[in-house]
């Protein structure tokens, strides 16, 4: 059952709770607040005005001892707590200056294997570079002095026209014996009229004349040359090349073919270094003399070997342009190793002269 109550109560901040509640809550409260009126009237009753002030003074009395000994209490606390925090910061230094210790000493024993091993490698690329670098000073030495042999034998043999006339004809004759191993060559230079050199297969002699000269080979030689070809005993010579080592040949293009005697000649210049030219002509010759309707006398064979020569000579000079192109690459990949040298000596700290 439930009943209606109107109250007029002093407004307060209470009171304002007390309204927001349900009607269930504040039946509660109005219960729970009237029954804890009626019992703390009944004790202050029960006191006299000295038991009052007494009991005032006993539990003021607790209160200040309560709070004395939460004070003694907080105190001891915060001692025991700044104690421990002291005592776990030493504890935490000491293992961490322990750490710190072994950390050190494992730093400085792995810095000294490192600069032991860097040392030992430093050592062996330095003795593998000393030793490769003696080897390439070794082989340019070498090689230099191989030149400056060159430049002694090739100044002497300048200043003794004899020698050098000879030398050239021990050059040739190595040479001849090279493009020809399976042919006879024979060395006639001491032979009158046999030019300086017969090359000898089954089916064709070819006569060889040999000139070393600075400048370009004279007329005067040529015209033996002729003679020598035309000779009746020589009738068994069906060829000849007039080859200059180091220079042209007056009046004739390198490679020019013409008949003598009814007997084919060609002329070659500078063959020192393109000894294969002769075996060229030796080609031609055998070719030639093969065609057994072939009128000697005829231009038309010149013309047509004057072709073959201009194609000769436009391979020789495509070769050698390869062959100068591969050169050039060489030196340029010399070049870089010397550089790759330099640098990996300069990151080892060392200098290095080419």
């Amino acid at each position: 059952m439930s009943i209606e109550i109107h109250l007029q109560i002093e407004d307060n901040s209470i009171l304002s709770s007390f309204l927001k509640e349900t009607p269930d809550i504040k039946s509660k409260m109005i219960y729970l607040g009237y029954t804890l009126y009626q019992d703390c009237k009944q004790m202050i009753s029960g006191w006299d005005k000295s038991d009052y002030h007494q009991q005032v003074s006993d539990l003021q009395e607790k209160l200040t001892q309560q709070s004395k000994q939460m004070d003694r209490l907080t105190t001891t606390h915060v001692e025991e707590l700044t104690q421990l925090t002291h005592d776990v910061k030493q504890r935490t230094m000491a293992k961490y200056d322990v750490d710190t210790k072994e950390l050190m000493v494992k730093c400085k024993t792995l810095q000294e294997e490192l600069d032991s091993v860097r040392m030992t490698l430093s050592k062996q690329h330095q003795e593998t570079l000393d030793n490769k670098m003696d080897t390439l000073r070794a082989m340019y030495e070498d090689k230099l002095q191989q030149e400056r042999d060159k430049v002694l034998k090739y100044m002497t043999i300048s200043e003794n026209s004899s020698v050098k006339g000879q030398q050239g004809e021990e050059y040739t004759f190595h040479q001849l014996n090279l493009l020809f191993p399976k042919y006879q060559v024979e060395d006639t230079h001491q032979t009158d009229a046999r030019g300086d050199f017969i090359v000898h297969n089954d089916n064709c002699l070819m006569m060889v004349e040999a000139k070393q000269y600075q400048r370009n080979v004279p007329l005067v030689e040529i015209e033996k040359f002729h003679r020598d070809m035309e000779l009746e005993t020589n009738k068994d010579i069906q060829c000849g090349v007039i080859i200059s080592l180091d220079s042209g040949i007056c009046g004739k293009e390198d490679f020019h073919m013409e008949f003598v005697g009814g007997k084919p000649v060609i002329y070659l210049h500078h063959t020192r270094n393109q000894m294969h030219h002769i075996k060229l002509a030796f080609m031609l010759f055998h070719i030639l003399l093969r065609q057994e309707t072939l009128d000697t006398k005829m231009e038309t064979a010149a013309t047509v070997f004057k072709g073959l020569s201009k194609k000769l000579r436009r391979n020789y000079n495509k070769q050698k342009s390869i062959i100068d192109k591969h050169r050039a690459e060489q030196l340029k990949q010399l070049d870089e190793q010397q550089s790759y040298i330099a640098e990996l000596y300069s990151q080892l700290g060392l200098k290095i002269q080419f």
